[in-house]
């Protein structure tokens, strides 16, 4: 007679073939179960195997993807794809087919993006066979935008207290601003200086005023502007006129 045990209690017993074989059906619980067999013989154990192990795993992993986030916009070519996962017998994390690094429960993949959107797929699988797929995309654009009709064209003569109208055109929607590099006389270079807002007026029409402050003077003073869209591209440039303050 062979009685079977599992995690150490009865899980039955069978009378062996004439072949020397037995066959006993157990229900498995979740996790580890570990079986041994003993034979018995007219009530004294005759012999013991070696504890054989079965794991049941009903459980998918539980994944997340923590970065980039869902609807991310980007100029970079490249984005690391990071989250958590855990699974006590987790098998592999793939990001778009390719193998993650998975260490203390977190794992990484640097991949490339296209141009457009791209779709980010993680699927997390135990040895089990239980997967877990999560998804996000994420929007790249790689072109600056382009920055025409800036004004002012022609060089400006200004008093103190006069202001000077500074415009030009681009695509609608971004983010616009205007520095005065102002001359250092000495040198013949230019200072730091501070970006100002400017405000879209009409379709991609930006105009931004800049008042000549008390005691200034320059003789050449450069305006600069600037544009940013939404994916942290940026376009500088100078325009043709200078000011000069007297």
């Amino acid at each position: 007679t062979i009685e079977l045990t599992q995690n150490g209690e009865d899980a039955g017993s069978v009378i062996v073939d004439e072949a020397g074989k037995f066959s006993i059906e157990t229900e498995l619980t979740e996790g580890s179960n570990e079986f041994v067999a003993v034979s018995v013989l007219d009530g004294r154990v005759t012999g013991q195997s070696e504890p054989a192990t079965v794991v049941l795993d009903t459980l998918k992993p539980v994944l997340t993807i923590d970065s980039p986030i869902d609807g991310e916009k980007t100029n970079r070519e490249t984005v690391t794809v990071q989250g958590t996962i855990a699974d006590e017998n987790l098998d592999f994390v793939h990001v778009n087919g390719q193998a993650a690094a998975v260490s203390n429960g977190k794992y990484s993949k640097r991949i490339l993006l296209d141009e457009g959107v791209n779709e980010i797929l993680v699927e997390a699988s135990d040895k089990a066979g239980n997967s877990e797929t999560k998804k996000v995309t994420v929007t790249a654009d790689y072109n600056a935008p382009e920055i025409t009709n800036l004004k002012p064209e022609n060089d400006l003569y200004l008093a103190t207290g006069r202001s000077v109208k500074i415009e030009f055109d681009s695509s609608p929607g971004l983010k616009p601003s205007f520095v005065i590099h102002m001359p250092l006389t000495n040198v013949g270079q230019v200072t730091n200086a501070t970006e100002l807002p400017m405000m879209e007026q009409g379709n991609g029409h930006y105009v931004g005023y800049w008042t000549v402050p008390a005691d200034t003077v320059a003789n050449g003073a450069v305006v600069e502007v600037k544009v940013v869209d939404e994916f942290a591209n940026e376009t500088r440039q100078k325009a043709t006129g200078k000011l000069f303050v007297n």
